[in-house]
């Protein structure tokens, strides 16, 4: 970080998905730098989409209507009222029997609202917006999928 001088930069932003791994290691050497952390808004909206069709039923337009409720919520960063309608929702439904598929709706808004509370600090979209941060790693993900491509492609051989 010193060489690159990002100790330097006025704002700096972390942003990454909701792994636990990846904000273990913001708190312990990017947080104490200044860095704030950022949920990436597009893995948010998965979730959000994903916990929507359970909750109301998969291409209704109840779906999408609740997505896009929350949706415009998260954005507005009024994390509260995201997660006071992923909590309804799952109300709805009940809890998800032990030993269920990964696809039944109740573990879909569950793992949805566990998703959002885990990360509701790092949901402050519209001070990141403010800060001129980026809200989504898909640009630096498009790359290193070109990256990888090129350097990690089918027809691609080493030698030593």
């Amino acid at each position: 970080m010193q060489r690159r001088g990002l100790g330097q930069a006025g704002c700096k932003g972390y942003i990454c998905d909701g792994q636990k791994s990846n904000w273990t290691l913001f708190e312990m050497h990017l947080e104490p730098q200044g860095f704030i952390g950022i949920l990436d808004f597009v893995h948010l909206l998965v979730s959000l989409h994903g916990a929507a069709q359970a909750v109301e039923g998969k291409g209704s337009a109840g779906a999408w209507k609740r997505y896009e409720g929350w949706m415009r919520l998260a954005w507005a960063g009024q994390v509260k009222e995201v997660l006071a309608g992923l909590r309804q929702g799952c109300d709805q439904l009940g809890a998800p029997p032990e030993g269920c598929s990964e696809e039944d709706p109740r573990k879909v808004a569950a793992e949805a609202l566990g998703y959002a509370t885990n990360n509701r600090t790092r949901m402050a979209y519209p001070r990141s917006r403010q800060l001129g941060l980026p809200l989504s790693s898909a640009a630096v993900e498009s790359v290193m999928k070109q990256v990888n491509k090129r350097m990690k492609g089918t027809e691609k051989f080493w030698l030593e």
